[in-house]
């Protein structure tokens, strides 16, 4: 479940854990029943991104239509990720 009470990081995070373990990851993006505010633009690219398995052949900062904050966002998201995961 993505975009509740998460962030991306610990959306991310899960995912990379996921794949590091040869799972194949799903996500379900959270939308509150009754909800008339759409989804968060990130999470429904990232649920795109992975369930459609695109994560094999691309990264995700290359694969979503983002602006330059967003993009420096996931960049460091990422990076933070990745670093705290190999050490």
């Amino acid at each position: 479940m993505a975009g509740y009470n998460t962030t991306f990081e610990e959306d991310y995070m899960r995912f990379h854990i996921l794949k590091g373990m040869n799972v194949d990851p799903f996500i379900m993006p959270y939308r509150a029943q009754g909800a008339r505010r759409r989804l968060d633009p990130l999470v429904a690219h990232f649920a795109r991104f992975v369930n459609k398995r695109l994560y094999r052949t691309r990264a995700f900062d290359e694969y979503a239509r983002l602006t330059p904050a967003q993009r420096r966002n996931v960049a460091t998201v990422i990076g933070q990720v990745e670093a705290a995961v190999s050490s």
